[in-house]
C-alpha cells in the first residue's frame, strides 16, 4: 500500500469515477485496501470451486506493471470460462438472497431499472447474477462500500454457440479464425482472443492474491487497447520504485 500512500500525499482530494462509494475518507489507500480484501475473497472462491479467474482489462494492466491495481481503478475485471460459469452461478444461488433496500448506495442507483438481477450475500460481500442477455457483465461481486469485481464469461468458438461466434467474427474480427475465445458477442465491450495467445494460462498476482493471466499478456492488451504504455491517464509507472506516480504533463488514456 506504500505506493497509494505516496499518491495520497500528492493529492489530498482524489477523484474516483463510478461512485458514490460508502467509504470515508475516500483516499487511494482506503480504496485499494478495500480492493485487496475483495481480491482475497475472490481468490478463496476460485480455490474452493477450482475455477480459474483470469485478470482482464485494467486489472490485467495493473498486474502486468506492478502486481496491483491501477491507482484510479475502483473495480476488478475477470474472465471465467463458460463451463465454469455454471458452477459459480450455482454457488452464488445457494447464498442468502438480499433485498434491494439493503444494497449499497451505488449498487441501488446503478440497478434501479434492472429487474433481471438477483442479489445474494456471502459474509461481508454481495454478489449479483444478471440474466439479461443484453448485458455483458453477467456476474458481479460487491464490497459493502460499493467497490466491485466484474466477472465476464468467455465462450469457445468450438462449442455449441458457434453461430454466435460467426456473427461476432463477421462484425468485428474478420481476421480471427477458430479456435478462439470470445466475450459479449454483438454487445458493447465485446472481445475475441486466439487460443494461441490465451493458452496455457499462467499464474499472476494482484494485491497479494493469486489469479490467472493469459499466456501472452502484451498481445492480449494490444488486442484490447492497441498499445501498452507506462503512462496512463495522468500517471506514469516508475520502474525503480514499482509505483505509478502523478505526471500531469502526459495523458495517455486507455
Amino acid at each position: 500500500m506504500e505506493c497509494y500512500r505516496k499518491l495520497d500525499l500528492q493529492e489530498s482530494n482524489p477523484k474516483f469515477s463510478k461512485g458514490p462509494f460508502d467509504l470515508h475518507p475516500l483516499t487511494f489507500e482506503n480504496i485499494h485496501h478495500e480492493l485487496a480484501s475483495l481480491a482475497s475473497h475472490i481468490e478463496s472462491i476460485a480455490t474452493l470451486l477450482k475455477i480459474p479467474f483470469i485478470l482482464s482489462h485494467g486489472s490485467l494492466i495493473g498486474s502486468y506493471f506492478n502486481n496491483a491495481t491501477l491507482p484510479w481503478d475502483t473495480d476488478y475485471d475477470f474472465y471465467i470460462f463458460q463451463h465454469d460459469a455454471y458452477k459459480l452461478k450455482r454457488y452464488i444461488m445457494n447464498m442468502s438472497k438480499l433485498k434491494y433496500a439493503d444494497l449499497p448506495t451505488r449498487t441501488r442507483r446503478e440497478n434501479a431499472k434492472n429487474t433481471q438481477i438477483s442479489f445474494h450475500k456471502s459474509n461481508s460481500f454481495l454478489w449479483y447474477i444478471d440474466s439479461n442477455p443484453r448485458h455483458h457483465i453477467p456476474i458481479r461481486a460487491h464490497t459493502k462500500s460499493g467497490l466491485y469485481a466484474d466477472i465476464s464469461i468467455l465462450e469457445n468458438s468450438t462449442h455449441k454457440s458457434r453461430e454466435r461466434y460467426k456473427h461476432c467474427q463477421k462484425k468485428n474480427y474478420k481476421s480471427f479464425h477458430p479456435p478462439v475465445f470470445y466475450h459479449a458477442c454483438g454487445l458493447w465491450g465485446s472481445h475475441m482472443f486466439r487460443f494461441s495467445e490465451f493458452l496455457p494460462l499462467r499464474t499472476c498476482r494482484t494485491h497479494n492474491a493469486t489469479f490467472q493471466c493469459p499466456k501472452k499478456v502484451e498481445m492480449i492488451l494490444r488486442n484490447e487497447y492497441s498499445r501498452i504504455s507506462p503512462t496512463v491517464k495522468e500517471f506514469t509507472f516508475n520502474r525503480s520504485s514499482k509505483c505509478f506516480e502523478y505526471n500531469h504533463r502526459h495523458k495517455t488514456i486507455y
